[in-house]
């Protein structure tokens, strides 16, 4: 048992899990036990799509390009 491996009491060892959860650091899933989470970063949702800037047609695209890159 975890609280005699550690030396410290059944209570302890349970208040542990439970603030371990509370940060979201571990999920209990029921009949299996504990597990680390997935990290937070992975959580969040994915950003729009970038929308680039048209470029002119009357100019060579390549050096509009270059001068936005410059500027």
């Amino acid at each position: 048992m975890l609280s005699t491996q550690h030396g410290i009491g059944v209570n302890t060892a349970k208040r542990i899990f439970l603030e371990l959860e509370a940060q979201s650091l571990i999920e209990s899933k029921p009949k299996s036990g504990y597990f680390v989470s997935m990290p937070g970063y992975m959580k969040l949702p994915l950003p729009e799509a970038s929308r680039p800037l048209a470029i002119a047609k009357t100019q060579n695209p390549i050096s509009s390009l270059i001068v936005f890159i410059l500027i």
